[in-house]
């Protein structure tokens, strides 16, 4: 089993437990920001997670947040891979038909690790 450190970037930071390389990211805000229809914003995670070589880290929409609200993010999977560093955000995009309001601590995202192939191109 690899161990990845996962760092809490503010006092307001949640940091979920990890269930077979998957867990969860959660809004790092001081209010409420508000998604209007067909708007995307960047919503900030409160944490940074060091990415293993042979690794990358994918951050997926929540399937509960895209059925019942049409909250996706906006470029998913979004794919981090190992050397990337600083704070994790999320790109969301609202999708639905109405005003979403992602508050404090809110989970917005999955992440997932998942195994990288190393490789190198051949004309041949």
């Amino acid at each position: 089993m690899q161990t990845v450190v996962i760092r809490k970037l503010f006092e307001a930071s949640v940091v979920s437990p990890v269930t077979a390389g998957v867990f969860d990211l959660h809004a790092c805000l001081n209010r409420n920001e508000l998604l209007r229809p067909q708007e995307r914003k960047i919503i900030p995670c409160g944490i940074s997670v060091d990415i293993p070589p042979g690794f990358c880290l994918a951050l997926v929409p929540r399937p509960g947040l895209s059925v019942r609200h049409g909250i996706t993010i906006h470029n998913s999977p979004a794919i981090l891979s190992a050397g990337d560093s600083g704070e994790l955000r999320v790109v969301l995009h609202n999708d639905g038909k109405e005003v979403f309001s992602v508050f404090p601590g809110a989970c917005i995202a999955s992440a997932v690790f998942l195994p990288i192939m190393a490789f190198t191109w051949s004309d041949k």
